[in-house]
């Protein structure tokens, strides 16, 4: 049996939730149903928590197909729970039960809410950053496999690089914008989703009304794994652009190109030189109008101080040592011609010699016969 206090807190109660459309269990009874409990898809909340119209328990679930609102079990004395009433969208279930509480414990029964929401899934381009196409201003720029494309426009008034439009992952910005009466170059920098990617795309527009474009530079060079951007470079008195670059070790180094963008028609690795302590390699890029521009990237080990060095005294030097390695070969033909010359006028020397010899002792031969006749005759006449 109920004591009078406790039915005057329950009319109590029964008249609250009339005049607020809420119903709070009073703390007198709270004890009473305490040890009441409802679990739902595995989840436990006390009755004495539920309150109608009010969210009892809201949780995140990694699988929102899964969940389908099974009541697992509810504990009390004389209790009993079912299904009042269930909503589900895109993103969340919920599901509302009643829960009975015997009449000497509280005259009023109440309701307990359960909300399912689906937990936030991981993107899985949230990595990647990159652009298959852009929209410049109206104008529709393909990228294809590269980072960079040029466009032909017969005007460069209004152009100011305004993004319209972007196909690809991560979000595009324009970050840079390098002007010239031929033409203008924007750079976009795509971010990914999640912050952990950057990569630079360039948009070049040039005006098909001017004469060929002097313009030849390196904006962007990945070579062997390092990128050098044109702002790195120096500009030498023989008019070459020079980096260098400090590492530990040239074993890595290979002038292996992973990516490059440049201002011009053409760009090429045009050559490189190999020394104990340092790699260069020599990049050209070739302007519309022919005129040239030369880059050297210089890998250095480091605390070693060294010049870079010139393809073109490279190739001197090569020619040199092979004129050096020609000598002696030159030399010694020279040496074996002279010897045969020489041996050629000893066997002409010893043949004239020969010669000689053989006609004085005919001549000394001759006149010993002649003097020996003349003594002959006279002892006949006398």
């Amino acid at each position: 049996m109920k004591s009078n206090k406790k039915i005057a807190a329950g009319v109590a109660a029964v008249a609250l939730a009339a005049t607020t459309g809420a119903f709070v269990i009073p703390a007198a009874l709270a004890a009473d149903i305490s040890d009441y409990t409802l679990t739902v898809e595995g989840q436990t909340v006390s009755v004495a928590q539920c309150v109608p119209g009010q969210v009892t328990k809201s949780v995140e679930v990694e699988d929102l197909a899964s969940v389908n609102g099974a009541l697992d079990s509810y504990h009390g004395n004389g209790a009993a729970a079912y299904l009042v009433s269930s909503n589900a969208t895109d993103t969340s279930k919920t599901y509302t039960f009643q829960f009975d509480v015997p009449a000497d414990i509280l005259d009023v029964n109440t309701e307990c809410t359960f909300v399912f929401n689906q937990k936030p899934k991981a993107d899985p381009n949230a990595s990647k950053a990159s652009l298959s196409s852009i929209n410049v201003n109206n104008h529709e720029v393909q990228f294809g496999e590269g980072t960079e494309a040029t466009v032909n426009v017969e005007s460069l008034d209004g152009l100011d690089g305004t993004i319209l439009g972007s196909a690809g992952f991560g979000n595009a910005v324009l970050t840079n914008t390098i002007k010239s009466d031929k033409g203008v170059q924007f750079t976009y920098t795509v971010t990914s989703a999640d912050s952990t990617n950057k990569v630079d795309y360039f948009v070049n527009f040039l005006n098909t009304t001017q004469a060929p474009s002097s313009a030849a530079y390196l904006t962007q060079l990945v070579l062997d794994g390092y990128t050098i951007n044109r702002d790195d470079f120096t500009t030498t008195e023989n008019g070459k652009n020079e980096v260098t670059i400090k590492v530990d070790s040239l074993d890595a180094i290979k002038g292996e190109e992973q990516g490059i963008s440049f201002m011009g028609a053409n760009a090429f690795q045009s050559g490189s030189v190999e020394g104990d302590t340092h790699k260069a390699f020599y990049y050209t890029v070739v302007a519309e109008d022919g005129s040239r521009a030369d880059y050297v990237i210089d890998f250095v080990l480091n605390n070693v101080e060294t010049e870079p060095v010139n393809p073109e005294d490279n190739n001197n030097s090569n020619n040199e040592s092979k004129d050096d390695e020609a000598k002696p070969a030159e030399e010694a033909k020279d040496e074996a011609k002279a010897d045969t010359n020489a041996d050629t006028q000893n066997d002409e020397l010893a043949q004239t010699g020969t010669a000689v010899a053989g006609g004085i002792a005919a001549t000394v031969f001759a006149l010993i016969a002649g003097i020996a006749f003349a003594v002959l005759r006279v002892r006949r006449v006398l």
